[in-house]
């Protein structure tokens, strides 16, 4: 639901959305609904800087000034979500956006309490961190399109999966 949200927000205020982002948006607007796969796991903010040395699919990096924006405000330790289509899932091993959550709530007492916890929200071309619970930062990103799923450094494809 953030996801989705904060999507259509960015193409109301028209910041050009690449196609995958697009199809998130209109996922549900077809019949039948198209699949979003969301792949989480507790990372660690030194996993997650290795991680952005990889280069998207046009070869494209993240600018140093970038990488410092993604992880700046990272926990040791985050929940992170990694949200993509099937088509990229399956054939590229990419993903469209990652989606940060801390690690240290205690349960929810309230399924609202949700939209309080994230932590920030990459997407292709933005960034987006939440300040309070009704202001964020948006900056933009070096990296416009999909980008490779986060590996775990092991050469067993497996455990990835």
């Amino acid at each position: 639901m953030i996801v989705k949200s904060l999507l259509q927000t960015l193409k109301k205020k028209e910041i050009d959305l690449d196609e995958w982002s697009n199809r998130i948006i209109s996922s549900d607007n077809v019949h039948p609904p198209r699949p979003i796969v969301v792949r989480t796991f507790l990372t660690t903010k030194e996993n997650y800087a290795k991680s952005l040395e990889q280069a998207d699919f046009q070869g494209n990096l993240f600018s140093e000034s970038d990488k410092k924006k993604l992880i700046k405000d990272l926990p040791f330790r985050f929940w992170l979500s990694e949200i993509t289509l099937p088509d990229l899932y399956t054939a590229n091993k990419n993903k469209i956006i990652d989606f940060f959550y801390g690690s240290d709530y205690s349960v929810l007492e309230n399924n609202d309490d949700i939209f309080e916890r994230w932590i920030q929200i990459r997407f292709p071309s933005v960034l987006i961190k939440r300040e309070t619970s009704h202001s964020s930062t948006v900056c933009e990103m070096s990296v416009k399109s999909h980008y490779p799923l986060l590996r775990f450094g092991t050469k067993l494809e497996t455990l990835d999966w």
